[in-house]
C-alpha cells in the first residue's frame, strides 16, 4: 500500500522543531548571560581580594617599617645620642607618676615632637591625632614593586607607649578603597627599670631615724617617698621631710606597703638575674668591696661583690650594685641597689636607693647586747620592729636613716634595649 504524506503533519513537526530550537536557545542566552555574571563577579571578587591582600600587605609593612625604626632609635639612644626619629630620652616629666614599684615605670622614652600629642605626661606617650609615621620623604608613603611602580599602596602608624609596651596600629591603604589594619605591640625588655619611690625595701626596715626625702628645684618628685615589702618601723624626728607626689609640703613620712616587692626584686629591677648581670660586665665594673671614696663610671654599671663600708661614690650617674651590705656611712650620686643596709653613718644620695632585704643595724636574729636600761648586760637576738621597744632600740634598731634628694636615673646601662613583638591584646588609643 503506498503511503500519504498530510500537509499538516510537516507543518506540526516544524512548530515543534523551531519552538525547541528556540528554547535551546534562550537557555543557552541564559546559560551565557548568568556564566558572564559569575564570571564578572568572579572577577571582581578576585580584584576585591587582590587589594585587600595588597592592603593587609601594606599595613604589615607599616608596622614592620615602625618597628625598624624604634630599634635603630634605641640604638642611637644607647650611643650617646638624646633620640631619634620616633623616640627620644624622655627627663622624667612623662613617667613621673606611671609607678612605683620596680618593673612598673614606664620606658625612659617618649615620642619626638614630630609625633607626640603633647610634651609632657601622658601626652608625650601617645601620637596626635593628625601624626603618622609614613615613609620618609614621602607625604604618603607608596608602596613600590621591584620594578618601582606605583602600587597605589600606603601606610599610616601610629604609636602608644604603656608601660613598658609600645602598641602600633597600622593602616594600609589600597587602590579602590580598600583597607587592613594591623595591630601589634613591641615589648622592650632586658634593661633597667626604676620605679617611681626615692627609697625601697624589699622586706622591712627598722631604724630610730626617719627618713629625709626631697628633690631639687625643678625635679619631679617621687611618686612615693619610701616603699616597703614586710614591715616599717620607725620612731624618727618629726621635722624631718619625705616629699612625694601626694605629699608636696613633706609632713609626713608615711610609707607605702607592697607584699610583692619581697620576691623577684633584683630580676623586676634589672630585667635579669645577679648571675646573669654581673656576667655581662667588664672586669674593669667589678670590684670586691668598698671602703673609702671611689670612682663610679657614669652610666655604667659598678658591681661591688662584698660589702660597702663608709663607701663614698664619686661621678655623676653612678649605677652601683652592692651585692654585699652597706655598712656605716654612704654617698653616691645616681642609683644604688645593695642587699642590705645596716647603717650607723651619715648617708647622702642625690639619686634613688633600693635595699633587697632590710635596714636595721644588724641582720635578724643576729645576738646583741643591751646597753643601759632594764636589759642592761643581757644579750637578745635582733628583731624587725626593735625601735618602737623603748629598752632595745638603743642597740637593736639602726641610728641613722636615708637622706635622699630625688632624681630618678633615666640612663641606660645596659646599652640598646633588646625589642620583640607580638600580636595581642591591643590598647585603643
Amino acid at each position: 500500500m503506498k503511503s500519504t504524506s498530510y500537509p499538516s503533519q510537516k507543518k506540526h513537526a516544524g512548530v515543534a522543531a523551531l519552538t525547541v530550537t528556540v528554547l535551546i536557545t534562550l537557555i543557552a542566552l541564559v546559560a551565557a548571560v548568568y556564566a558572564t555574571k559569575n564570571s564578572m563577579l568572579s572577577q571582581k571578587n578576585a580584584a576585591n581580594a587582590a587589594q585587600s591582600l595588597m592592603a593587609q600587605q601594606a599595613a604589615e609593612e607599616g608596622a614592620l617599617a615602625f618597628e625598624e625604626q624604634i630599634r635603630l632609635d634605641l640604638a642611637s639612644i644607647a650611643a650617646g645620642g638624646s633620640g631619634g626619629v620616633i623616640l627620644e630620652k624622655d627627663t622624667g616629666s612623662s613617667s613621673a607618676g606611671s609607678g612605683c614599684l620596680p618593673g612598673s615605670g614606664t620606658l625612659p622614652y617618649r615620642f619626638t615632637s614630630t609625633y607626640r600629642k603633647g610634651t609632657s605626661g601622658a601626652d608625650a606617650l601617645i601620637f596626635a591625632d593628625a601624626a603618622n609615621f609614613v615613609r620618609p620623604a614621602e607625604v604618603t608613603a607608596m608602596v613600590r614593586d621591584v620594578a618601582n611602580t606605583d602600587l597605589g599602596l600606603s601606610y599610616q602608624v601610629k604609636g602608644k607607649i604603656v608601660g613598658r609596651v609600645i602598641n602600633i596600629y597600622s593602616v594600609g591603604n589600597a587602590a579602590g578603597g580598600a583597607s587592613a589594619i594591623v595591630r601589634r605591640q613591641i615589648n622592650v625588655s632586658g634593661g633597667l627599670s626604676l620605679g617611681n619611690s626615692a627609697l625601697t625595701v624589699g622586706n622591712y626596715y627598722d631604724s630610730t631615724q626617719a627618713n629625709h626625702i626631697t628633690a631639687n628645684a625643678g625635679d619631679p618628685l617621687a611618686q612615693c617617698a619610701v616603699l616597703y615589702g614586710e614591715s616599717y618601723s620607725s620612731t624618727g624626728a618629726a621635722d624631718h621631710k619625705c616629699y612625694s607626689e601626694g605629699n608636696i609640703f613633706g609632713a609626713d613620712c608615711t610609707p607605702t606597703q607592697s607584699a610583692g616587692l619581697q620576691n623577684n626584686l633584683f630580676f623586676n629591677t634589672f630585667g635579669k638575674s645577679k648571675a646573669e648581670l654581673k656576667a655581662s660586665l667588664l672586669p674593669s665594673q667589678i670590684i670586691s668591696s668598698c671602703n673609702g671614696t671611689i670612682a663610679g663610671i657614669p652610666d655604667k654599671y659598678l658591681w661591688i661583690e662584698g660589702d660597702a663600708t663608709n663607701c663614698k661614690i664619686t661621678g655623676p650617674n653612678s649605677v652601683v650594685i652592692v651585692n654585699g651590705n652597706v655598712r656605716g656611712g654612704l654617698e653616691v650620686n645616681g642609683f644604688i641597689y645593695a642587699s642590705n643596709a645596716y647603717l650607723d653613718g651619715a648617708t647622702n644620695i642625690n639619686g634613688s636607693v633600693t635595699i633587697e632585704n632590710s635596714v636595721d643595724v644588724e641582720p635578724l636574729g643576729w645576738p646583741i647586747t643591751h646597753i643601759g636600761g632594764a636589759l642592761a648586760g643581757t644579750t637578745s637576738a635582733n628583731g624587725k620592729a626593735d625601735s618602737s621597744d623603748p629598752n632595745r632600740k638603743a642597740t637593736h634598731a639602726a641610728q641613722v636613716s636615708f637622706k635622699i634628694t630625688y632624681k630618678k636615673y633615666t640612663g641606660n646601662p645596659d646599652g640598646a634595649a633588646s625589642t620583640n613583638s607580638s600580636h595581642g591584646s591591643w590598647i585603643d588609643f
